[in-house]
Parts: C-alpha cells; sequence; structure tokens
C-alpha cells in the first residue's frame, strides 16, 4: 500500500508535520508572541479555532494538487493535527473534550474544503462552506460557551464545607503575618490563590475588580494569595505594587498552596461567610467571565444579608 503513495507526496508529509507545529504554537500562543513583539497587555485572544480554520483552508489551498488521485492528500494533512490534538489525552486531560475531539472539526472542515475546492466539486463545496460557517458561529458563541461553563461549574463546590486555612499564615506586602482563619470571621470573602504570569489569573483580577466596585456590598473583603512556589516573594510585590489602588489586599503564601489546601490549579477561588467556604472554584475563562460575575454578585449579597 505504501508502494503507491507518489514520491512527491514525502515532500507533502514534511510540509504539513512543520505546519502542523508552528500553526498550533502561534495560534494557541499568538496572545503571549504579540505581547513580548509589542512590549504591552493586549486583549485575550478567544478565536484559536477560527484562527485553525482559516489557516489550515488557506495553507491546503496552497499545497493540495488538482491531478492528485484519490484521498491521500487528505490523509497526509489531518493525521498530523489528529495525532498533535489527541496528545491531549495524555498530558492535557483537562482540556477534554475541548481542544480534543471538538476543536480538531475546525482544521478537519478546513482540509475537506480545500480538497473539494481543487478537484472543482462546486456544488459540493458551497454547501459544505456554508455549513462550516455556520458550524463556527454556532460553536463560537453558543456551542463553546456552554461547554466550558459546564466544565467549570464541575469544577465548583457550591455546598458548605469545613474551611482547609486553621493554622495557615500569609505576609502582607508590608512583611507582617496574618492568619487567614482569622481574616475570613467576619464579613464575606473571596479569597483567591492565583500567581504571577498566570493568564487565567490576570484575566479574573480585572473581574474581581469589577466585583469589588458593583456588587453594593460595603464590607466585602477580597484577598488574593499569591502561590510561593511559583513566584518569588520579590516579585509578588512588584505585581502587587502595579495594582495600584485597587481595592483588593494581597498575600504571600511561602510554600506549595497546592500542597498546602489541596488546591487543584490556578486560579482557586474560596467564597467564605463567617469562616465558612460557601462555594469553591477553579480555573477561569473569559468566556464565562460575564456569567462568573454575575453568579458571584448574587451569591456575596445574599451571603451579606444572612
Amino acid at each position: 500500500m505504501l508502494k503507491s503513495v507518489p514520491k512527491n507526496y514525502a515532500i507533502l508529509i514534511v510540509v504539513s508535520v512543520f505546519f502542523t507545529l508552528v500553526c498550533n504554537f502561534l495560534v494557541y500562543n499568538a496572545e503571549v508572541v504579540l505581547e513580548y513583539l509589542v512590549k504591552r497587555d493586549l486583549p485575550p485572544f478567544i478565536f484559536q479555532d477560527i484562527a485553525r480554520f482559516f489557516a489550515y483552508l488557506l495553507f491546503c489551498l496552497v499545497v493540495t494538487s488538482k491531478t492528485s488521485r484519490g484521498w491521500w492528500q487528505f490523509y497526509i494533512l489531518f493525521i498530523p493535527i489528529f495525532l498533535l490534538d489527541a496528545t491531549t489525552l495524555i498530558f492535557g486531560r483537562q482540556l477534554i473534550p475541548f481542544r480534543f475531539p471538538y476543536a480538531t472539526v475546525y482544521p478537519l472542515l478546513a482540509i475537506i474544503c480545500a480538497i473539494l475546492v481543487k478537484k472543482d466539486k462546486k456544488l459540493v463545496v458551497i454547501c459544505l462552506f456554508v455549513m462550516s460557517m455556520i458550524f463556527l458561529i454556532v460553536s463560537e458563541w453558543y456551542i463553546k460557551p456552554a461547554m466550558v461553563l459546564k466544565h467549570h461549574m464541575a469544577n465548583n463546590v457550591d455546598n458548605t464545607v469545613s474551611s482547609p486555612f486553621k493554622n495557615i499564615d500569609v505576609i502582607t506586602v508590608h512583611g507582617k503575618r496574618i492568619s487567614i482563619a482569622d481574616t475570613i470571621r467576619g464579613n464575606p470573602t473571596v479569597l483567591e490563590f492565583y500567581f504571577v504570569g498566570c493568564k487565567p489569573c490576570d484575566e479574573k483580577l480585572n473581574y474581581l475588580k469589577i466585583l469589588k466596585d458593583s456588587c453594593g456590598v460595603k464590607h466585602l473583603n477580597i484577598m488574593l494569595v499569591c502561590d510561593g512556589n511559583a513566584t518569588s516573594f520579590d516579585n509578588f510585590i512588584k505585581n502587587a505594587q502595579e495594582q495600584g489602588m485597587s481595592g483588593l489586599s494581597f498575600f504571600y503564601l511561602k510554600g506549595n498552596s497546592q500542597r498546602t489546601i489541596s488546591i487543584e490549579g490556578f486560579p482557586t477561588q474560596f467564597t467564605v461567610a463567617k469562616g465558612i467556604i460557601c462555594k469553591k472554584e477553579v480555573g477561569f475563562n473569559i468566556t464565562i467571565a460575564a456569567d462568573w460575575l454575575r453568579r458571584e454578585i448574587e451569591l456575596i449579597r445574599k451571603l451579606a444579608k444572612d
């Protein structure tokens, strides 16, 4: 069977693998790359899958051949991206089903569209392309946000649980050591664990500021606790000073907070009232930010009345 593969496909295999690696690196790290080039913070780039669709569409239109017989070109173009996304099964199971298999549908549609264009299947191409555009729109604005929200809510603990913060001290920006348990005994408190350089943590920080200003609870306490295992104390101080007068309180926890408090990832939020944890949330995604803010305001107001 391998002998039936044209020799010029060897070049296409190399080009396909190279494009797959470079394209996916740039798409999923576009924000980081651009921020490095322009030397300033940029708004989050949330349309990676749409970018992959059009990148693969243009790439396949350039490299595919009209005279090619069979579907060898499809296999050569699709297998590398399939295998790359499938590594999620081993190295990033928390990204299932977002990165694989759902996100893999985007380049799949692009590759099929490009090959059919080269085969002059005009009517089929038009129908498939229109269907692909409908899929992209519905997926980005309805399906994916619903999937992300469902996955996020699955990591929440909405029932009251005992506090894991006994005998745990943190350090203020002024170097004073205080007890978390003593700090969260009174008013409603949002306790946020983060580390400097965590992109979802930075995104959520902006919404924590909005929460502080818009919830209408005067004595709401928002504590941001920096993980000492991932961030040095000097970087913590520098980052806290950059936030200025944000109305938020910054603290530093020496050691590994994931081991000390059994945190699964960052950011991790504990919503606390009278020393009791009422809700726990792990992670943050910009696509659910508005929904998170609405739910958090409702909860904080309810806790303030009780």
